[in-house]
Formats: structure tokens, sequence, C-alpha cells
């Protein structure tokens, strides 16, 4: 990220001004925090059995993601 704002900065400023380049970044890092703290889960203390369980019950299940015992399972009984 400190790579983008300093290639584009000088850029964004000359083309629509300091303040709203200033104003761009903090809206994309207000948004950045508000990803952070939805979507990020707290793991301090925690075994990693916890984790993976956390984790797993919060992924997005897509029909190519999942694993080959279930798909297994599914075609033995229907």
């Amino acid at each position: 990220s400190n790579l983008i704002v300093a290639q584009s900065f000088l850029s964004m400023t000359q083309a629509i001004g300091t303040s709203w380049t200033f104003f761009t970044f903090g809206v994309i890092s207000v948004v950045a925090l508000i990803f952070v703290l939805v979507c990020v889960p707290e793991t301090k203390g925690l075994p990693i059995e916890e984790i993976e369980k956390m984790l797993e019950h919060r992924a997005f299940h897509f029909k190519f993601w999942k694993k080959r015992s279930n798909t297994l399972n599914m075609n033995q009984t229907g």
C-alpha cells in the first residue's frame, strides 16, 4: 500500500488537488479499517484447532472448493 501511495500521490495532487487526495486516501483507510474489524477474526490465545474451526465456518464454500471426501460420500449415497 505504501508503494501505491508513493507512486500515485503526486499525479493525484496535480489532477484533483491536495485536499481531495488526502480525502481519498482517508476514505480508503477507513474502508480498510472496517474490513479488518468485520472480516478478520481475533486469534490471540487460541489453539490452532479452534482457529481452523473458526475459519472453516467463515469460509466461502463454492462447489470447486469442496473437499474430495465430501464429494465422494455424496456420490456413494446418491
